[in-house]
């Protein structure tokens, strides 16, 4: 009975964590529609279903995120009022000049929301939307426009306030929680990963896409930090500690591809005794975290595991010396060379382990060290997926309005509207094409729920309890399918469409025809707006690859520009943040994405031994023992990889490894009397250049065809 009994509270608690929450942010959902509608009709707000439209665009499982996009929607709001009652004061009375200004304006603001893809961008988004939402009906009517903009604002406002409220007050779910629960979680994770891959090494699918998920959630783990250091202020105390444990995950995570890569080149190319030789190093490693493998693991814990690697670290030293010793007699020159750089990064790796523990433990006192340093997640502005952007919402006011002025369609002002509204709200999803075509099949089944409601149950109740009977059961559907990631696209479309139509006007009017009317505007102008962002620049475009994939090949001349601060967080953080960009339509694109992620693990591996050379480099020259004769081959060196990644081709690849072969045959000399594994910075400089050699050399990672074929042919020498 007992048994039966721990069964069913482990079988609660885990419904609880999963389809509990669910149903938990759709009753929150459903009270903040209700209570925003019951306030709109209360206060006699003539669009109630703006108002409710406002609270499912704000509406998140979490309260963090609500508080924190409400604010910024709110501003956005203010903005967008401003400026349109701007720009009727001064070209209303000129309707095709008018449209093109609204045009221009709603194209900043989808460019600007293309480029901030934090929270800044919510406000980009509803200044463009308000401007819509106010600047298509006063082209009909200017003369109102200052009652529309306030009408307006008072409905967007009420959605954010109850919306906010609802989320913060009836069972929340802080996104301090959230942050929690990701911090012990995280270190599990990542074990798991390692000992997944070092099991089953030739798994490259499932390395590649842990890889590239571990990057977007570092792009996540920062928008979450800063909505829960707002939120907490037990976690505001914690902010530059959580930075700096994101920090250390994302150089975990290019160490770790380093490794990958040489040990995938050493089980290729040599017998077993070398990696016989680095798996008992290997072992120690993977014995150490074993038992926290998937595991949470709470601050206190971190604290025990970090001494406990400390520990570890002096056997694994011992052990590689031993192996070291041993395989001196058995390995050539090169083959020694790759032992004791694979050695080396295994090393490395476990001593970043107990430094990230140490980092997660220091999150157990209010005040530390840490936290006084200056740890930023620097994202990679795309300026020219952002003109994109800009250029095709703009071509959508243009063309949408166009066709409403030609046509005089009574109905022409909704289609126009709702293109614009929706094109501007798609902007910040990663595959707005694919988004726009889910929403538009949501608005189809909205129309059809929406048009028996209005003309069928409407007239046929009376009462507000009534009312939100009659909304419930669709309001249920698109709540759920909006928490579905695959089908949130069909509910978000669900839920604004049906409110857009089933939601009465205050006082509310009863005409069939005006009705079907908008609803035949609602359909073709989503679909339209499919078309569009389907067939001009897509996001999956060729194009759009080429140019990710040359900003991912310019971080590593970007590297040489001097008197950088924060190179290496800006480095970490511009990567995952390129990589994050194209996750939402990699499955459009497989082979793309392949190269793309490809290169960001070379990209990831060169520019990490490429700073830390230049960290060595600088620990000599405080000392005054670096040798000007390296300064000069050091200067050489980069300049040829500046070409190499500018211009990749196999002349400037051979240039490369020529260079990389002179400077290593420079150093040999130095380090020929050292004993096994002894740290020298000599020795450390050969292992940074033997890795970026191995790296350029790895047509897997750095595949010059698939790199020119996708920047449209091959570059000149």
């Amino acid at each position: 009975m007992s048994v039966n009994l721990a069964s069913i509270k482990q079988a609660l608690a885990s419904w609880a964590k999963q389809e509990g929450l669910t149903l938990l942010f759709i009753i929150q959902g459903l009270i903040a529609i209700f209570l925003t509608l019951w306030l709109a009709m209360r206060l006699e707000l003539p669009q109630p279903a703006v108002a409710c439209i406002t609270v499912i665009i704000v509406m998140q499982p979490q309260s963090g995120q609500v508080l924190v996009k409400g604010a910024y929607r709110f501003l956005g709001t203010i903005i967008g009022c401003v400026a349109m009652l701007v720009l009727v004061a001064l070209v209303a009375q000129e309707r095709v000049l008018f449209l093109l200004v609204v045009a221009i304006w709603i194209g900043l603001c989808a460019a600007g929301a293309m480029a901030f893809r934090d929270y800044r961008s919510y406000a980009f988004v509803l200044a463009g939307y308000t401007a819509t939402l106010i600047g298509i009906p006063a082209v009909q009517n200017p003369d109102a426009a200052f009652m529309m903009a306030v009408w307006r604002l008072l409905e967007i406002g009420l959605g954010i306030v109850c919306a906010s409220v609802i989320s913060a007050c009836l069972l929340p779910q802080t996104s301090t929680k959230a942050m929690q629960q990701s911090v012990k979680k995280r270190f599990g994770e990542f074990t798991a990963f390692v000992l997944e891959n070092l099991a089953e090494p030739d798994n490259q699918q499932q390395y590649e896409h842990s890889m590239l998920l571990f990057a977007t959630q570092a792009v996540g783990w920062e928008n979450l930090r800063n909505v829960s250091s707002i939120e907490d202020y037990v976690s505001k105390q914690r902010k530059q500690r959580l930075a700096r444990l994101n920090q250390e995950f994302m150089q975990l995570t290019s160490r770790y591809a380093g490794l990958h890569s040489l040990l995938q080149r050493v089980r290729l190319h040599y017998d077993n005794d070398i990696t016989t030789a680095i798996d008992s190093c290997l072992a120690i490693v993977k014995d150490t975290i074993a038992p926290y493998r998937g595991s949470s693991l709470s601050s206190q814990q971190a604290k025990q595991v970090a001494d406990i690697i400390a520990t570890k670290q002096e056997n694994l030293r011992l052990q590689i010396r031993a192996e070291s010793a041993r395989m001196t007699v058995l390995l050539s020159e090169q083959q020694k060379l790759d032992f004791d750089t694979a050695c080396e990064l295994i090393y490395r790796l476990f001593d970043e382990m107990r430094s990230y523990c140490d980092t997660q433990a220091s999150l157990l006192t209010e005040q530390h060290p840490y936290e006084h340093e200056s740890t930023r997640f620097q994202t990679k502005l795309n300026p020219v997926g952002a003109l994109i952007t800009g250029l095709r919402t703009s071509f959508i006011v243009l063309t949408f309005g166009s066709v409403w002025i030609a046509t005089a369609w009574p109905s022409g002002n909704n289609f126009a509207m709702v293109a614009i509204a929706i094109s501007a709200i798609v902007t910040t999803t990663p595959n707005p094409a694919r988004s726009a075509r889910q929403i538009t099949l949501g608005t189809f089944i909205a129309c059809l729920l929406g048009s028996l409601v209005n003309l069928v149950v409407l007239p046929q109740i009376d009462g507000f309890a009534l009312l939100c009977f009659a909304l419930a059961p669709v309001y249920v559907m698109g709540f759920y399918l909006s928490t579905q990631p695959k089908f949130a696209g069909y509910g978000m479309g669900l839920l604004i469409f049906f409110t857009f139509g089933a939601v009465p006007l205050n006082p509310a009017v009863f005409d069939p025809q005006l009705v079907i009317n908008n609803y035949i505007s609602l359909v073709l102008a989503q679909a339209m707006v499919a078309i569009i962002l389907t067939v001009i620049i897509p996001a999956d475009n060729g194009y759009v690859w080429s140019r990710l994939n040359k900003e991912m090949r310019l971080q590593i001349p970007t590297l040489f520009k001097p008197k950088q601060a924060q190179r290496r967080q800006r480095f970490e953080s511009q990567t995952r943040d390129l990589l994050s960009q194209c996750y939402g339509f990699a499955g459009d694109s497989p082979e793309q994405y392949k190269n793309l992620i490809r290169m960001s693990f070379a990209v990831q591996i060169i520019g990490h031994a490429i700073i830390e050379m230049e960290e060595t480099e600088q620990q000599l020259l405080s000392e005054k023992s670096v040798n000007h004769d390296w300064l000069q081959q050091k200067e050489i060196l980069k300049q040829y990889v500046t070409a190499l990644f500018k211009r990749p081709n196999t002349i400037q690849q051979g240039i490369l490894l020529e260079q990389l072969a002179t400077m290593m045959d420079w150093l040999r000399p130095q380090i020929s009397t050292l004993s096994r594994f002894e740290s020298s910075p000599p020795k450390q400089l050969l292992s940074h250049l033997h890795i970026i050699r191995n790296t350029v050399l790895d047509s897997h990672l750095f595949n010059l065809s698939s790199v020119t074929s996708s920047e449209g042919g091959n570059y000149a020498a």
